[in-house]
């Protein structure tokens, strides 16, 4: 059991000559950037030993665990697990589980200037929320990203598979 605050950070500054957009291979000016975000997690595991060195039975345990996020970006979320683990002999274990995980954005996601250049810093993220129209992908973005960006705050981020668009 236990309780987790962070606060992540990143901080980018540089010099006059970036910022000015005047150096040859950058495609544009360079943005400082100093953000933050913070988040508060409390979590509780708990692992049960159901049966040992029983005929057949080397070890049976069972493992719970459940975590609450809150992210002062996007919101709060839940995740958990459930496994079963089964040893008939010392030297062969199986484990099932049942597993739900949530992907956060990270602080580059959410803070890194768009480019317009040559260059691609982040990548395409299936949760960045652009599905203009598409009501498929729009259900696959609810049912997989939905639980963190519920809130749609600082969401809509350049790493999106659409074009960027002013007022988005």
């Amino acid at each position: 059991m236990g309780y987790e605050h962070r606060k992540d950070t990143v901080t980018f500054n540089p010099d006059g000559a970036e910022t000015s957009g005047d150096l040859a291979g950058f495609s544009g000016a360079l943005v400082n950037i100093n953000e933050h975000y913070d988040i508060d997690e409390a979590f509780l595991e708990l692992r049960l030993p159901i049966a040992h060195f029983l005929p057949g039975i080397y070890d049976l345990t069972t493992d719970v665990g459940y975590r609450y996020s809150s992210y002062d970006t996007t919101g709060t979320t839940n995740t958990y697990k459930f496994e079963v683990q089964y040893a008939p002999i010392q030297d062969a274990r199986l484990r099932f589980s049942f597993d739900r995980a949530v992907r956060a954005p990270n602080l580059i996601e959410l803070f890194v200037a768009p480019s317009f250049g040559q260059e691609n810093v982040v990548g395409t993220d299936p949760c960045a929320g652009c599905a203009h129209g598409d009501a498929g992908a729009m259900r696959t973005y609810r049912r997989d990203c939905g639980p963190v960006w519920g809130r749609h705050t600082r969401q809509q981020h350049h790493t999106s598979a659409c074009p960027v668009s002013a007022g988005r």
